[in-house]
């Protein structure tokens, strides 16, 4: 029982953390409206809205007291900095569902403070999720009325009480879907923010740590190289010197590929026009040329340029369609240990195609249908952004891509391209 109370506690406390954190750009907001609004509006209806009603100007201060807390919470001593959180939630209640139902309970006839609580209580919801809302308020009314309970005869609830407890709720139950809709948005951008980092972190980890490798190794052979001139013994260069600037070359040109496949990814080309008619073999050619292969990875990759067509489309775009492709393509057929990837072309009467088929572990029918979504990904590293990046890319080009696969077989995509006039 105690460890199922200590686990309730942490996760508890971890959940105020958490709010407290996310709320911290607003806090000094938050803070300055409560010290200006409240003792203001103690002004306002003494004077103007309802002089005979029943006024707390002690609660109104107290409350504004929080909201200067919060504004100086920067310049809390130390050992004070960790209760932010408490006082935080403290100030909430106390300042929203508390203050307003105490002002109803000691106002019951009177409309304005009927409407107030609602007005205070929408207020919280904006600062909390609606769960917490729908507590907080509960607990808020429950403390106003215990206090009230207790500062006054014969205490009774307006006559009315229960129904506006509905119409209190009604309105926190209708925008609650869209709660949920937020922190959904919310909760996937983060997730895909970190999905992303994760993916570009292991695609840099690799041609850094190959720079860091040939820098290892240079210092090495300068440095005999050093020693022997010192002590004016037969320079004999290591061979592998020779291979540095090229090895260098070839690692930054993996790392400036993958940089541009990322932001490639990530840009918008729903405004691009594709105006250039391109021969479609030339830019599978050039693609591959400049896709930084391994020597074993060349092996890997067959291209038959037989049935050239030309489509209408930009090289560059495209250049990166393949990039994508030749990617996805590579890491199933390593991770088989078989297979190849093959290219071919097909041209007909009504749309010219483009065959991309590896054989490596094949797909899983059941990925098929999901393949050109937006961040879905099956694989570790994988960001889900480039065969939805292909997609726009296609329809840019006014074609399309289907994939079909057979698990432990293949995956095949195939890109379909208009034909017309202008590239016939």
């Amino acid at each position: 029982m105690f460890a199922f109370l200590k686990e309730i506690s942490s996760k508890t406390l971890a959940k105020i953390q958490k709010t407290a954190a996310d709320l911290e750009v607003h806090l000094t907001h938050l803070g300055y409206f409560l010290i200006i609004a409240f003792p203001t509006f103690y002004l306002i209806n003494s004077l103007f809205v309802s002089p005979q009603g029943y006024e707390n100007l002690p609660l109104r201060l107290a409350i504004g007291f929080l909201g200067l807390s919060l504004v100086i919470r920067h310049k809390w001593p130390t050992i004070l900095q960790p209760l932010l959180p408490f006082v935080l939630y403290v100030t909430l209640v106390l300042s929203f569902p508390f203050f307003f139902f105490f002002m109803l309970f000691n106002n019951p006839d009177s409309s304005i403070w009927q409407i107030n609580v609602l007005v205070g209580l929408v207020v919280l919801s904006l600062f909390v999720k609606w769960k917490e809302s729908l507590f907080l308020s509960t607990l808020g009314c429950f403390l106003a009325w215990l206090v009230f309970a207790f500062t006054v005869q014969n205490p009774t609830l307006p006559s009315n009480f229960w129904q506006l407890v509905i119409v209190y709720i009604s309105p926190l139950v209708y925008i609650a879907p869209f709660f949920n809709k937020n922190e959904h948005i919310q909760e996937e951008k983060l997730a895909s923010m970190k999905m992303l980092g994760g993916a570009i972190a292991h695609e840099m980890r690799t041609p850094l740590s190959a720079i860091s490798m040939i820098g290892a190794t240079l210092k090495n052979s300068v440095d005999d190289l050093f020693e022997s001139s010192k002590n004016n013994e037969p320079i004999n260069p290591d061979p592998y010197l020779l291979s540095v600037p090229e090895s260098i070359h070839a690692t930054t040109k993996s790392a400036f590929t993958i940089i541009d496949m990322i932001l490639m990814n990530l840009k918008d080309v729903s405004d691009l026009k594709a105006r250039d008619i391109l021969s479609i073999a030339d830019c599978v050619n050039d693609a591959i040329q400049n896709y930084p292969l391994a020597e074993h990875e060349q092996e890997l990759v067959h291209f038959d340029s037989a049935n050239n067509f030309e489509f209408m489309g930009d090289k560059t775009l495209f250049k990166h369609v393949i990039f994508n492709l030749l990617k996805n393509a590579l890491y199933y057929v390593l991770a088989a240990g078989k297979g190849g990837i093959y290219i071919t072309l097909e041209s007909g009467t009504n749309e010219n195609r483009l065959i991309f088929k590896d054989t490596g572990l094949g797909m899983p029918a059941s990925m098929v249908p999901y393949v050109f979504d937006r961040f879905y990904s099956k694989t570790q590293h994988g960001t889900g952004i480039g065969l939805a990046f292909c997609k726009s890319a296609m329809q840019r080009f006014k074609g399309r891509i289907t994939c079909k696969a057979e698990e432990g077989e293949h995956t095949t995509f195939i890109l379909s391209f208009p034909t017309n006039d202008k590239t016939s």
